[in-house]
């Protein structure tokens, strides 16, 4: 073949290449395929035309993929800006119908709650409990009704920001219940704080209250509502898949409304901040405070609302396409594969789906041997163990926001025996999940033979996972924080490289390479599943199946009284064993992916596959 031939022959589909490599963000899987396509075709213009610029130029081309896929994918600051001025306008636009509802709800219960107060005196205290009541009549009574907001800033912070992010999770994560749990929480909120506004309104302090309250407020109460509107999009996907199954409309909607709530979570933290450091400051004018009223409004209104709807009308931002959504998801994973956190996630699900059978299997038998375990040694002391009847406070949320109560559930300082029985428990944990993630890849040896093979490693990382919690406080925290990504990653790769876990260490090193900031934001990605669902384990619900529970089993046995707490028990550690079994199978995954970076092993595989089929094809058309 002519070379002039050559290249007309290939030019539409260099150029269509070079679109694809000048992108932006390009998507590392379509990379990959061009630079097989063009190194074929550098393959044979270096057999035909080894001095011509054809080959010059097919050279350098495939020199600027494989940097762009291998050597220049260090995170930089141009997808973080992106993130915030097009990935969350996008979200807020494709969701606002959502934030119209949730709003509506928000607006409704605060009105209801404000005129429920005006005809009954005491709804306030009923919404809002009888003791901060009681404290805000002793700090009016002196002269000083924002009282309450003149504590220690710093302990003030850390107990807002806690309390605020939960309260928005609970909202968001309670949509996963058909949007039920979303709907009640922004209607109680909304009542309760219309019932606060309508109390200091009777006071006759309704201009100090407004202008104290929602100097964070704005920002505070904004972002509830848009908690509730990211409860909602998660909602819709499980109640109107349209064209899609129930599983894809579900994944869609979760990255949707999870973009939302990383920008209401950052925003909460300042929200906490200004009520801390600037609230307290109530003798401010009313003048600087309606200012910066003002401008949190602004803020929020021209963000989330006309942003987005800016970006619409000017075509960049687009509908989604309907029709690349009816193509089904692809269960297939592709396991040599550069992924990002995002397909990460997403691809859990598709291998949590495929396994699910043994999962719930497996997620029984480990919640009813920990939980008898834990009976037989505490005996009569479960209950103070588990929370001293503290059901929602201080056990499972305690778990999630104050580090001290996660040592103190695990409980290995004053009962070591706990220890070992987490230990066991833990360790059968990684080596199932791990056989089940090997598994989907192919064949593998039969479930005996694999725990037999990895027993040893899984105890080892178990206890390694488990030992920080021996320490408390802040060292117990960031040890856990640094260690646990790594100490999951070497057993992933001790696991598919099958070898012991001390020689997977060093390789493990060489995969992280210029790669830690992946491996921890995978971390928080992955995060994301249990922790959003421990807001269902930690709701209001135990209150009433402990109190059915109760009312049901008769008092005369002497152990009735642990009933409750045995059953409380087992369905904490069922959830947090099913939960956290998907945050072990994003590890395999990583691991992988980050296998591939470093050796591309599946991309060098795939172009030594293609040995002569273009050079005969080009003499095939040579021949014509």
């Amino acid at each position: 073949m002519r070379e002039t031939d050559f290249i007309d022959q290939n030019k539409e589909k260099w150029r269509e290449f070079e679109s694809v490599l000048a992108q932006e963000k390009s998507d590392p899987g379509k990379l990959s395929q061009v630079f097989v396509e063009i190194t074929d075709d550098l393959s044979f213009s270096r057999t035909h035309y080894g001095n011509r610029s054809v080959r010059v130029y097919l050279n350098g081309f495939a020199q600027q993929i494989y940097q762009s896929i291998y050597k220049s994918r260090k995170s930089d600051s141009k997808g973080f800006v992106h993130f915030w001025t097009h990935s969350i306008p996008s979200a807020m636009w494709h969701s606002r119908i959502a934030l119209l509802i949730s709003f509506s709800l928000f607006a409704g219960a605060f009105i209801l709650g404000f005129f429920s107060g005006v005809h009954h005196p005491d709804y306030a205290e009923i919404m809002m409990g009888a003791d901060y009541i009681s404290m805000t009549e002793e700090n009016i009574a002196k002269d000083d009704p924002m009282a309450v907001y003149k504590q220690d800033p710093i302990d003030m912070f850390l107990m807002i920001a806690e309390n605020n992010i939960r309260v928005c999770f609970r909202d968001y994560i309670t949509g996963i219940l058909a949007g039920v749990g979303t709907v009640f929480s922004l209607l109680m909120e909304g009542t309760r704080i219309g019932a606060f506004f309508q109390f200091f309104h009777h006071n006759g302090l309704i201009d100090q209250a407004f202008f104290t309250v929602m100097l964070h407020g704005t920002l505070e109460l904004s972002l509830l509502v848009l908690s509730g509107c990211a409860g909602l999009v998660l909602a819709s996907g499980l109640l109107f898949p349209g064209v899609l199954t129930r599983f894809q409309a579900l994944i869609l909607s979760a990255r949707r409304s999870m973009t939302i709530m990383i920008a209401v979570s950052i925003l909460l933290l300042l929200a906490a901040f200004i009520e801390s450091f600037a609230t307290r400051l109530t003798d401010l004018p009313f003048e600087l405070r309606g200012g910066i009223i003002f401008l949190s409004f602004s803020f929020i209104l021209f963000y989330f609302v006309i942003y987005p709807w800016y970006l619409f009308r000017n075509g960049n931002l687009e509908e989604e396409n309907k029709e690349e959504l009816r193509a089904p998801i692809n269960t297939d994973i592709k396991w040599n594969e550069i992924k990002s956190s995002t397909q990460i996630f997403t691809e859990v699900f598709t291998l949590f789906g495929k396994n699910i059978r043994f999962i719930s299997q497996l997620t029984l038998a480990l919640s009813i041997f920990l939980t008898g375990g834990l009976t037989l040694i505490l005996g009569d002391g479960l209950g103070e163990f588990l929370g001293m009847y503290e059901w929602d406070s201080d056990f499972l949320i305690g778990m999630i926001w104050i580090w001290d109560d996660v040592s103190n559930f695990f409980g290995f300082q004053t009962n070591p025996a706990i220890f070992m029985l987490y230990i066991i428990g833990l360790g059968a944990m990684l080596v199932s999940i791990s056989w089940a993630a090997l598994r989907s890849m192919g064949p593998t040896s039969s479930y005996i033979s694999f725990i037999k093979q990895h027993a040893i490693s899984s105890v080892i990382i178990a206890a390694l996972l488990l030992a920080p919690l021996w320490l408390s406080g802040f060292l117990s925290f960031i040890l856990s924080a640094t260690l646990w990504p790594i100490l999951l990653l070497v057993y992933a790769s001790s696991i598919h490289q099958n070898q012991h876990i001390f020689k997977s260490l060093g390789q493990v090193g060489k995969l992280l390479k210029n790669r830690f900031l992946a491996l921890y934001g995978c971390t928080l990605v992955l995060l994301a599943i249990p922790w959003m669902g421990m807001f269902l384990i930690s709701s209001t619900l135990w209150d009433y199946v402990g109190a059915f529970i109760e009312l049901n089993v008769s008092s005369d046995l002497s152990w009735a009284y642990l009933i409750p707490w045995v059953v409380y028990c087992w369905a904490s550690f069922f959830c947090l064993i099913f939960l956290f079994s998907q945050f072990i199978i994003g590890y395999h995954l990583f691991y992988h992916s980050a296998r591939e970076v470093q050796t591309a092993s599946d991309l060098k595989e795939r172009i030594s596959q293609i040995q002569l089929r273009k050079l005969s094809y080009g003499l095939d058309r040579e021949a014509q």
